[in-house]
């Protein structure tokens, strides 16, 4: 693979780049969401983790962090409830404004799910993924309700290879879902690498804890 098809999959998993098994919204005061991350069962090792807290890039450089949600972690799961809405200073350009339905909009990710010991030291990070770690499943806040639809591709000879992104955001807390399909056709071998807020049905997404 060339080196700009490289360093462009890379741009899409950092853009993209967390976390649910269910979300619960409701109105707020401020026009947007709340959300609620429930994670009932945790694979992996969760031993000592007392706490769960969230976190996001507190500018854009993204050197950083503040928390913006915790929780007690119990009966090795969580709820963690999410803010109704987020502060100007957490707020980025995410996409090519070309790609955007309202070029004004900004995001914030969520940077990490970490679990904490009882002295408040950081033991891991959660994620949302399936079981080969390949696809994951990541929280976005919007600022504005709009629309990111975009396709790059590369291809020699009988391989080719896809960066397809579609995704459609409203107003609040979003869940984002990254993955990857391989076809054959014609003794062709075409990849896709699909950024979408459309959950994929044929993939079973689990909580991990790294």
């Amino acid at each position: 693979m060339k080196k700009s098809q490289i360093n462009y999959l890379a741009l899409c998993i950092a853009l993209i780049a967390v976390c649910l098994m269910s979300c619960k919204r409701e109105s707020s005061n401020e026009g947007g969401y709340s959300a609620e991350i429930v994670a009932t069962i945790v694979l992996d090792d969760s031993i000592g983790i007392t706490n769960v807290i969230a976190i996001v890039a507190n500018d854009y450089s993204y050197e950083g962090f503040d928390i913006i949600a915790r929780c007690n972690f119990e009966n090795n799961g969580f709820n963690l409830k999410l803010p109704a809405s987020l502060a100007k200073k957490y707020l980025d350009e995410y996409f090519d404004p070309k790609m955007m339905s309202n070029p004004n909009a900004k995001c914030a990710a969520i940077e990490d799910i970490i679990g904490l010991n009882k002295k408040g030291q950081m033991i891991g990070s959660f994620a949302l993924e399936d079981e080969t770690g390949e696809s994951r499943a990541v929280y976005y806040y919007s600022d504005k309700t709009f629309t990111v639809k975009g396709h790059d591709f590369y291809f020699e000879g009988n391989y080719e290879e896809h960066y397809v992104v579609e995704c459609e955001f409203t107003k609040g807390w979003n869940l984002v879902y990254e993955y990857s399909t391989e076809t054959t056709n014609d003794s062709k071998t075409i990849y896709k690498w699909i950024t979408s807020t459309q959950k994929p049905s044929n993939i079973n997404f689990k909580w991990k804890f790294y």
